[in-house]
């Protein structure tokens, strides 16, 4: 099942390319909450993401929910280092949005890999 791992991994990064890139630029503007979602989704996806990939990659030894953790403490690194840069150095803004979406993430793919993927594993 570590194949899985990486390929969630792989597919949301992926989707947060797509949508960073060309999904959120042509619709932006058209409703205020679709911004919010938009603006939110890829650290959603990144946190899920990148938990399954340091999964996948992790040693035999290390537990599950400290590769988690170093996904969704990596992303919120992140969201503080765009805050504390200018908006134009570094292309990104901070929102609490961002900060929810991430927390949303990392507990999604801790649910994901308890209750679906070990499972599968017995």
């Amino acid at each position: 099942m570590k194949i899985t791992r990486l390929l969630i991994g792989i597919s949301c990064a992926v989707l947060t390319a797509l949508i960073q890139l060309w999904i959120r630029p042509s619709l932006r503007g058209i409703n205020s909450y679709l911004d919010i979602i938009l603006g939110s989704l890829p650290n959603f996806l990144a946190v899920l993401g990148f938990s399954f990939i340091l999964i996948h990659f992790k040693k035999a030894k290390q537990k599950t929910s400290s590769s988690m953790m170093a996904a969704f403490l990596g992303i919120i690194a992140h969201e503080i280092f765009t805050q504390s840069t200018p908006s134009g150095s570094f292309g990104g803004m901070f929102d609490w949005y961002d900060i929810i979406a991430s927390a949303l993430g990392g507990m999604f793919a801790y649910l994901i890999e308890k209750h679906f993927l070990r499972i599968q594993n017995s």
